[in-house]
C-alpha cells in the first residue's frame, strides 16, 4: 500500500506486505516493521460515510442495468450503454439477488453500483476503470464482499472490440490499449479483497474488512482529497469576497 491506513479494527501485516505511509487503527497494529510512516493503534475510531446517504444519493441518479452473470468485452460510459439506456452522468445500477456476477476484460468509464451481489462475485481478468467524474466513486458494493483481481494491459485486438467511447480518439478502429488500472474511489458495505497483480490508483473504504493478497497495490491518490468526492465527505460552505459557492460534494 503506497498511501496511510486508517481503520476501526485491526492492521495485521504478512510477509512481503509494505504500508509506505502512515497507519492508524482503533485497534492493534500487528507488524511495525512494515510500515514505514507514524504507527498510532488504539486510537479513536473514525467515523465512516453514511450509508444510507451515499447509497440514496447515487441509487437515485443511476440507470438500471440487466443482471448477467458474465459481463465481458463491453465499453459502458456516460450517455453510452451497450445494454440498454445511457446514463449522462455515467452512473450504473446491477441488482444481482445474491446472485454470482463476474466482470471482466472490459472498459467502464463511469460508477457502477452491484446490489447484492453472491459470493465470488469478482472483477476479472483485465479491466480499465475510471469514474466518468472525478467527484464520484467507481465502484459501490452493497451488499456481500467482492473480489478485486483483474490486471494487466487491456488490448482490443486480444477482444475484438472498440472500447473507444464516441467522440474519442480511436473511435472506430479496435488496436487501442489500455492499461488495465482501476482508478478512483471503492466502497463496500462488506468486505473487499484486492488479489494478483491488480492496481487500483485511489481509495478503499470498507465497512468490513480489507484484504490485499499476492501482488495488489494501492498506491492512495492525495487529490482525491481535494475534490471532495459526492457523499463520502461532509458539505460545507466556502466564502469569497462579494461572492458565495456552496460547495455540496
Amino acid at each position: 500500500v503506497h498511501g496511510d491506513i486508517f481503520t476501526n479494527g485491526q492492521i495485521q501485516t504478512y510477509d512481503g506486505s509494505i504500508i509506505v505511509g502512515d497507519a492508524e487503527a482503533a485497534d492493534s497494529i500487528n507488524d511495525s516493521e512494515a510500515i514505514t510512516g507514524s504507527i498510532t493503534p488504539y486510537e479513536q475510531s473514525r467515523e465512516l460515510p453514511h450509508t444510507a446517504d451515499v447509497l440514496s444519493y447515487y441509487v437515485d441518479r443511476a440507470t438500471s442495468i440487466p443482471f448477467q452473470s458474465v459481463m465481458e468485452s463491453f465499453v459502458l460510459g456516460p450517455d453510452f450503454n451497450p445494454f440498454g439506456t445511457g446514463n449522462e452522468r455515467g452512473i450504473y445500477l446491477i441488482d444481482c439477488s445474491n446472485r454470482q456476477i463476474i466482470i471482466r476484460n472490459c472498459r467502464i468509464v463511469g460508477t457502477l453500483i452491484l446490489v447484492d451481489p453472491g459470493s465470488n462475485s469478482v472483477v476479472d481478468g483485465h479491466v480499465q476503470w475510471d469514474p466518468a467524474f472525478d467527484h464520484y466513486p467507481m465502484l459501490i458494493v452493497d451488499g456481500a464482499d467482492i473480489l478485486l483481481r483483474s490486471g494487466g494491459l487491456l488490448a482490443e485486438v486480444m477482444l475484438g472490440e472498440d472500447l473507444s467511447l464516441p467522440g474519442e480518439l480511436g473511435y472506430g478502429t479496435p488496436f487501442d490499449i489500455y492499461q488495465g488500472d482501476l482508478n478512483g474511489l471503492v466502497y463496500g458495505l462488506g468486505n473487499i479483497e484486492l488479489s494478483n497483480n491488480v492496481v487500483l490508483d485511489g481509495t478503499v473504504i470498507a465497512v468490513g474488512t480489507v484484504f490485499l493478497n499476492a501482488n495488489a497495490r494501492i498506491y492512495y491518490e492525495n487529490e482525491m482529497i481535494d475534490r471532495l468526492v459526492r457523499r463520502f465527505c461532509p458539505s460545507h460552505l466556502d466564502i469569497e469576497r462579494s461572492t458565495w459557492e456552496i460547495i455540496n460534494p
